[in-house]
């Protein structure tokens, strides 16, 4: 029975919404409640019923007594000041009303409701004044529950404190799939966020003097803007160092010139190997440890161009022996708000922190289109973290496992720092206009990627010849910065930084004042005016030294959290008993501001000053452009200049041209290697090594060196087989414990034999054994993909069934063939159709079927040469 509920209670709550969220309350003016049927329950709590399309019902509320069931739900929660509570779907709004009444620490509210019937209905039955006046609470209803905008919205708050994400059962229900996928979308999001601040906030410091320590690079490099578009229409496939890349290593063979091969940096290993040359290495990671992944292969790769953010590994940078080189960076203040203003740059990217996503949007701004994925399973198809080759491998724990959407229908494991790479990838494809393909059939799935195989792409996608090298060629990588400019441009950057000092060092004067004042006396005239001064100056601080601010601030992202969290405790009056409390929390949080900023500060001029000397070295008569200089003894001035900043790629330049002038020069030579060795690049010494003793056979320094450069490098075998024997004396210790462990008795047979094995089980998603039940409910979920408009999701799933029946039927080879066709990709369903052919040549049907395909794709092609 439909009970009348007093329209006091919608009244006395719509006040308080229309002064609060005017926006919210215009809508809700010609919204219904039709759907729904209030009642109460048997305490007299406000209850209700949803009517479904179906025909079945949904009660919100299962208890007769819901604000005690309430209470008790939330009895184990921990909430402070600084903490954040997402309410997804609020019901009929107990949960964030008693929460109010709950937490004193006041913490922050925000309650998504996507339903705005549903939240009118709140409103109609429950008084929520209560929550509606909290100071600290954030609605988004109906059109406004947009996941990505609200968290970004809160990102900082999300940096200050915990975080909670409370669901409302029913609304589950209520809202079905797109209500799940809003649930899910939030929780992830805050997951990445999180996850971003904590990355930012370890590796910020780091981040800052990367920077400085790769200016060198930029200035005899490019920046990726002035490289736009100079790739238009050349199709490009990213290598990645998945598992899955080790069963398309022949395929990439067979690419040669047919298109660009981006390796992302753990995948050059697997790349040379099988004797695949990328045309472009990528690397973002800033961490010493990255190093490991391109060190033993450098001497393979001069021939390259590397594309890396400024922010990364400076020996990465410093270290690769290719002159065409790529400057990107990922949301950095010295590069987007000081240099690339100061001389022209243009180096951001969109906010990123994965190598992948530098590789997509590089690719992006260069033209390139289609890009191709291989190798980017961001999940464990196999027992193994990385492709065989990869140097990094890492012993998967199923513990710390969590299953994610495959290509092909079937969960998939995965870690979490997966998941956030994929999201920040799906992020990165939004709005791009370029194609991208995931040929990644076990893996993860990609959401705005294309589904087709490697075979396919290069069957239907990739042109039958190309020229790679002659497009690369016609790329102009001469420098346009001079060592001149530089200088000058530092000159400018010291004026600021004197300035700043300056102004840290006042603003603590006016501090320290304010302090002694209010010690003296609290209530005072001279303290209210000192106090007003120290608030006028630090508004000023901030606009007059907006730039330097910038450039410290990832280095302060601990201070900067502290400080925050102080003045919303101070904001709030939380712990604070009178004014003199409150005035000298306010001065102490301004002084460690100040101290802040000056040692943040110091850490910078460091950084600048290392780098302004080495410019100022280099900066000679001669030289003019920085790479313009002939003279010998300048040559070799300018050589040891860009060894002692450890530019080892420069100082190879600059040591040649000087030995081709001079070459009984030994000193030389000599700097030279050893520039090599400090970085552990035995390939490299050993080369220059015989080119120097094959004009100096007899030299006996350039001998000594050699043998104790082969001695370097035996070691590396010395060292290995110690490790494998050091091992094998562990595991005959276990096996004489546990004789039948089969871990244990495979792993003695791999060390045996110096093969190294990923041996460790991972535990995968438990799945169905192959049935028809099985296939029938993956083809269930197919046409349901496509009635919700995600196609790709639906080829993904009959290319897995495809791929586990083609050798006994091709039938469901066919049905993705029919697919294709009927979205117009006539060439991927004849190349579909003539797969089913073959294996079927007496059934003249399909062979129909594949010729019109065929002629299908054919007219397309001339039509879209003709439209060009």
């Amino acid at each position: 029975m439909h009970m009348p509920w007093p329209d006091k209670i919608y009244n006395s709550n719509i006040v308080i919404l229309k002064k609060r969220f005017g926006a919210l309350h215009k809508e809700l003016a010609t919204t219904s409640t039709n759907s729904f049927r209030p009642f109460k329950t048997r305490v007299g709590q406000a209850n209700a019923m949803y009517f479904r399309h179906n025909g079945s019902q949904v009660v919100f509320y299962e208890a007769e007594d819901i604000m005690k069931s309430v209470a008790e739900s939330m009895t184990s929660w921990k909430l402070g000041l600084h903490d954040i509570v997402f309410f997804i779907g609020m019901g009929l709004g107990y949960h964030p009303l008693n929460a109010v009444a709950a937490f004193a620490a006041n913490p922050h509210f925000v309650i998504i409701e996507p339903n705005l019937e549903l939240f009118k209905l709140a409103l109609e039955v429950l008084d929520l004044r209560t929550l509606l006046n909290y100071e600290r609470l954030d609605l988004y209803v109906g059109s406004a529950a947009d996941p990505a905008a609200i968290i970004d919205k809160f990102k900082f708050q999300i940096f200050l404190g915990k975080q909670r994400v409370v669901t409302h059962a029913a609304s589950r229900v209520i809202g079905g799939k797109s209500f799940v996928e809003l649930e899910n979308e939030i929780k992830a999001s805050i997951g990445l966020t999180r996850d971003l601040w904590q990355t930012n906030r370890q590796l910020g410091p780091r981040m800052l003097r990367n920077t400085m320590e790769n200016l060198p690079s930029l200035c005899f490099g490019q920046a990726l803007g002035s490289l736009k578009g100079k790739l238009n229409g050349l199709p490009a496939v990213c290598v990645a160092s998945g598992p899955s890349l080790d069963s398309e290593l022949q395929r990439l063979k067979q690419i040669e010139d047919r298109c660009l091969i981006v390796a992302i940096d753990s995948a050059v290993s697997s790349l040379l190997a099988a004797g695949i040359q990328p045309h472009i290495v990528v690397t973002v990671d800033v961490r010493e440890e990255n190093f490991e992944k391109l060190r033993s292969f450098l001497y393979y790769l001069k021939d390259c161009i590397l594309i890396y953010a400024m922010e990364s590994n400076p020996d990465n940078v410093r270290t690769f022996p290719g002159k065409r080189r790529i400057a990107v960076s990922l949301g950095n203040p010295v590069l987007d708000d000081w240099l690339g203003p100061e001389l022209g740059l243009d180096t951001r990217l969109p906010t990123t922190t994965t190598v992948s996503q530098a590789a997509l949007f590089s690719l992006a701004v260069l033209g390139a289109d289609p890009i191709v994925l291989v190798g980017m399973d961001l999940a464990f198809p196999s027992n193994a973290s990385h492709a065989r080759h990869a140097v990094h491998h890492y012993n998967l724990n199923p513990a710390e496992m969590m299953t994610t959407d495959g290509v092909c229908g079937l969960p998939v494991a995965t870690y979490r720092p997966m998941i956030d790479y994929r999201m920040q990838i799906e992020n990165a494809l939004k709005g791009f206009s370029a194609t991208v393909i995931n040929t990644g059939m076990n893996g993860a799935y990609i959401r705005g990627t294309a589904v087709k195989t490697l075979e396919e792409v290069m069957a239907t996608v990739l042109p039958a010849r190309g020229n790679v090298a002659a497009s690369l060629a016609e790329m102009e990588w001469k420098s346009r910065i001079s060592a001149t400019e530089m200088t000058a441009v530092f000159e400018r950057i010291r004026e600021k930084c004197t300035a700043f000092s300056r102004a840290c060092q006042q603003g603590e004067t006016l501090v320290n004042v304010l302090q002694e004042l209010i010690a003296a006396d609290p209530d005072g005239k001279e303290v209210i005016e000192q106090h007003s001064r120290v608030q006028r100056y630090c508004e000023r601080f901030e606009s007059e030294h907006d730039l330097m601010v910038r450039i410290t601030e990832c280095s302060r992202l601990d201070d900067i959290r502290s400080l925050a969290q102080r003045r919303e405790k101070l904001s709030v009056g939380k712990g604070i008993r009178n004014e003199r409390e409150t005035l000298s929390e306010e001065a102490n949080i301004s002084s460690a501001y100040f101290q802040s900023q000056q040692q943040a500060l110091t850490r910078w001029y460091e950084c600048l000053d290392q780098m302004d000397s080495y410019f100022r070295k280099i900066n000679g008569p001669v030289a003019g452009r920085m790479d313009d200089a002939n003279d010998p003894e300048r040559l070799l001035e300018l050589a040891r200049s860009h060894m002692e900043c450890r530019q080892l790629w420069l100082a190879e330049k600059y040591y040649r041209q000087y030995l081709d002038t001079a070459p009984q020069q030994i000193e030389a030579w000599l700097e030279l290697v050893a520039g090599y060795r400090h970085f552990r690049l035995w390939n490299l010494a050993k080369h220059f090594l015989q080119h120097a003793l094959e004009l100096h056979p007899q030299n006996r320094q350039l001998l000594e060196l050699n043998d104790k450069n082969n001695h370097s490098i035996f070691s590396l075998l010395a060292k290995a087989k110690a490790a494998w024997h050091e091992a094998f004396n562990h595991l005959v210790e276990y096996i004489a414990i546990n004789p039948q462990d089969p871990v244990a008795k495979k792993l003695h047979h791999s060390i045996k034999a110096l093969a190294p094995d990923n041996w460790q089980k991972t535990v995968q998603p438990e799945k169905v054994a192959d049935s028809n039940e099985e296939d029938e409910q993956l083809l269930a979920r197919a046409r349901e993909f496509v009635r919700d408009g995600k196609p790709e999701r639906a080829a993904g799933i009959l290319e897995g069934l495809a791929q586990r029946y083609d050798a006994q039927d091709a039938g469901y080879r066919e049905k993705l063939g029919d697919f294709r066709y009927l979205q117009q990709q006539f060439a991927s369903a004849a190349w579909h159709y003539t797969r089913v052919a073959q294996a079927n040549p007496a059934d003249g049907e399909i062979s129909i079927k594949a010729a019109k395909a065929r002629e299908m794709a054919r007219i397309d092609t001339a039509n879209n040469a003709q439209d060009g």
